[in-house]
This record gives C-alpha cells, structure tokens and sequence, in this order.
C-alpha cells in the first residue's frame, strides 16, 4: 500500500504547508516507499505520529528523516536513536536557558523603567 501526499494530509488532517514541508523533505519517500515491506495504515499512522512528535520537540526535518530510516532499520540502531533524541533534547534545553536569560532581561529593563520613570516624578 501506498499513500499519496494529498492523500496524507486529508487522513490524518494536516495542513497543506506541514504536507509539502513533509514531501519537500522526503521524509515518507524514504520511510515509507514501496522499496521497504508493505507498511500497513497503522504503520502508517505510527511513522506519522513519530514523525510530528520529533518535529514539534523542534528536530530538523533532516534529522528526522535519518531517525526514521534508523527506526525502520530495527532494534540494531536502538542507541543511536537514543543518543539522537538525548541530542535533541540538549539542543530544546540550551534554547530554554537563552530564552530564560532574555525575559531575565526584559524583566530588567521594566524594573529599571519603573524606577527611573518614578524618580523623575
């Protein structure tokens, strides 16, 4: 079985712009093309579903390509793909810290706002 993009987005309610940033991308050209056993709707659904979960916790679409044939690969690249979530993972929390330090920042200047603006009064 195979699905056509159009047909992706309809099934599984996905935006046209998370489609073509799916197929431009060739994530299920390679995860689930005919070359590999026949995946079934449910495989389907479970690629997608990992697919868009690493895509929301912020993975390139590259990396999730790579992650995805690894996967499909089997048990032998478990560690691998651990090691590419923990990596992952690393990345969300550095981006974490840097906001934090920025509403660090702002909150600054309010304060600092503030007291200037009442010592002027």
């Amino acid at each position: 079985m195979t699905m056509k993009y159009t047909e992706l987005g309809e099934c599984y309610t996905l935006s046209e712009s998370t489609v073509e940033e799916l197929r431009s991308a060739e994530v299920f050209d390679e995860t689930l093309s005919p070359g590999y056993p026949s995946p079934s709707p449910d495989t389907y659904e479970q690629s997608l579903k990992r697919i868009m979960s690493l895509r929301h916790a912020g993975m390139e679409l590259k990396r999730i390509k790579v992650f995805m044939q690894l996967e499909h690969t089997g048990e032998s690249t478990l560690q691998e793909r651990v090691n590419m979530l923990r990596s992952q993972r690393q990345q969300q929390l550095e981006l974490l810290h840097e906001n934090q330090r920025n509403i660090d920042r702002l909150d600054y200047l309010i304060h600092d706002l503030k007291v200037h603006s009442t010592k002027g009064e």
